[in-house]
C-alpha cells in the first residue's frame, strides 16, 4: 500500500470541491482555505476530464472582436499598391486614411501578419561621404 497524505486526502480537497460546487472560484475557494493557489488548480485539472473543463469552442477568440478586419487589409492593399508616397507612410497613418480605424503598431503589424505581409527594412546603400567618393575617383583615376 502506498504512503497516504493526510493532508490532500479528504478533509481539506473534499471541503475545496464542495466550495466549487456551490459557485466560488477556483482562486476564491483556495483563498478561503488557506490552501495555494497553484495546488488548487492542480487539483481541479486533475479532478476534471478534460473535455469537461472545456468552457469555450476552440475556435472562438479569447479576446473580443478583431479591430483590424479582412475587409480592413482588403481596403488597405488597393489603397497602397502603385503609390509609393502611400506605401512609406506609418501603418497607423495608412489605416487611419484608407479605412477610417485607430489601432496601435502592434495591432496593425499582428493583422498584416496574418496575410504573410512583414515589416522589413528597405535594401538601399547609404549614401557615400564626400572622402570616400574622392577615394573612389582617385581609384577609378588610377586604374
Amino acid at each position: 500500500m502506498g504512503r497516504v497524505r493526510r493532508e490532500w486526502r479528504t478533509p481539506k480537497k473534499a471541503r475545496f470541491f464542495g466550495l466549487l460546487e456551490r459557485g466560488l472560484s477556483i482562486p476564491a475557494a483556495a483563498k478561503e482555505l488557506s490552501l495555494d493557489r497553484v495546488t488548487a488548480w492542480r487539483w481541479t485539472k486533475k479532478q476534471v476530464p478534460e473535455p469537461e473543463r472545456r468552457t469555450r469552442p476552440l475556435s472562438q477568440n479569447l479576446g473580443g472582436s478583431r479591430l483590424v478586419t479582412d475587409e480592413h487589409i482588403n481596403q488597405m492593399i488597393p489603397w497602397i499598391t502603385g503609390y509609393y508616397e502611400r506605401r512609406v507612410l506609418p501603418l497607423q497613418t495608412i489605416a487611419q486614411e484608407a479605412c477610417g480605424i485607430t489601432a496601435s503598431e502592434r495591432t496593425l503589424r499582428r493583422a498584416w501578419a496574418r496575410w504573410g505581409y512583414y515589416h522589413h527594412t528597405s535594401d538601399s546603400k547609404p549614401f557615400f561621404t564626400k572622402d570616400q567618393k574622392l577615394r573612389r575617383f582617385l581609384f577609378a583615376v588610377k586604374n
